[in-house]
């Protein structure tokens, strides 16, 4: 998962607030851990640093 952003820009396509996409982000959360997922936050940074997270909690290597 990656950790939300200190604001959401409304555009066409997302109408939605910094508090409901919290809500939101949240909703993902609590389901894919239901569902045996495990989840790791990646926050955020610069593409490379990110991906390397991503690769480093990944066992698909």
């Amino acid at each position: 998962m990656t950790s939300p952003d200190q604001a959401v820009t409304p555009t066409a396509a997302r109408r939605i607030s910094y508090e409901d996409a919290l809500r939101f982000g949240q909703v993902h959360i609590e389901t894919y851990r239901r569902l045996g997922y495990d989840l790791v936050c990646i926050p955020p940074g610069d593409l490379e640093a990110r991906a390397d997270q991503v690769l480093e909690n990944t066992p698909f290597q």
